[in-house]
């Protein structure tokens, strides 16, 4: 098992908006037609776990979870709710605000999934379609760190303008660039 037992948590999927345009997006053309989970499922799920103990997590997730004005109440919520971690998946732009960022910590967000698009300014922002999106994601991580016990897990989608990335990890095996699955079998000793 991992760090995390994700058999502990579960997702709600509570906003369907982005503002970036990554190249790599599954969903970016279906967005304006995809419902999140309306504030009713948030709170039949709530009332659930306060009762029956189910999950110790929460991931609150979406296209840009941090475009939801009250993402704070929701994770006070949650954590009143009796859920130890709630987690929101975000690109992190957001989070370059320290005063944000203390603001969703004192809610009671104590995970932060951040995707990062590649190593460096000049491949992240040419694939999320944002300049200086690199840059606030980078200080968004790095205004986490200022906050003890607060977990920062990191995700980059492998794609051929982000397989340099792949060259930087300190492990024994490299990634083809032409590959567009991760475990395909292209990853070769």
């Amino acid at each position: 098992m991992g760090l995390y037992d994700h058999n502990q948590y579960v997702s709600l999927t509570m906003e369907f908006r982005c503002n970036l345009k990554c190249v790599h997006c599954m969903i970016e053309d279906t967005m304006d037609r995809l419902k999140p989970q309306s504030l009713e499922s948030f709170e039949e799920l709530l009332a659930h776990n306060s009762a029956n103990r189910q999950w110790r997590g929460l991931v609150l997730t979406g296209s840009e979870i941090t475009l939801r004005r009250d993402l704070p109440e929701l994770a006070a919520r949650a954590r009143s709710a009796g859920f130890e971690h709630v987690r929101i998946q975000t690109h992190g732009m957001h989070l370059a605000r320290l005063d944000y960022t203390q603001k969703l910590i004192d809610a009671g967000v104590n995970e932060f999934f951040v995707s990062i698009a590649g190593s460096n300014p000049e491949t992240h922002d040419d694939i999320t379609q944002v300049r200086g999106s690199f840059a606030k994601a980078v200080r968004g991580l790095e205004n986490l760190d200022r906050f003890e016990g607060v977990q920062s897990i990191t995700n980059t989608v492998v794609t051929e303008k982000a397989s340099a990335f792949c060259r930087t990890l300190s492990r024994p095996w490299r990634m083809s660039a032409r590959s567009n699955r991760w475990n395909s079998g292209s990853i070769s000793q």
